[in-house]
């Protein structure tokens, strides 16, 4: 198998955290990764993002229908912009704000527009 772009390898990236791809399908999207710094950054935003989920889910807080297929798009759309390859702590905090931030919103849901704020 062979990843074509960017948009054909993060087709794989949620079974790729799980551990669910086949070991040739494994390989292509490694290889991909090892070629593309923004896929690898993108992986590791999805990676952090679905430990904070589990961790959530074990602490038995209950995500709305839908929400972790919501979080995975928008970090594969790049509307998490953190670098998430700065490990050090700025780096890392920086990361869970953003993180928490998206959750957050797309918990509580659409926010109503401000008065005189374009629609």
């Amino acid at each position: 198998m062979i990843i074509k772009n960017c948009k054909h390898a993060e087709a794989y990236f949620a079974l790729f955290v799980e551990d669910l791809l086949e070991k040739e399908e494994r390989q292509a999207v490694q290889k991909h990764l090892q070629e593309c710094p923004d896929c690898l950054a993108r992986l590791a935003q999805a990676q952090q993002a679905l430990l904070l989920l589990k961790r959530l889910q074990e602490e038995d807080v209950v995500l709305p229908e839908g929400f972790q297929a919501r979080l995975m798009q928008r970090i594969m759309a790049g509307e998490l912009a953190a670098d998430v390859l700065d490990f050090s702590w700025q780096g890392l905090i920086t990361t869970l704000l953003q993180l928490l931030e998206a959750i957050f919103s797309m918990l509580s849901g659409p926010q109503p527009l401000a008065a005189g704020q374009p629609a």
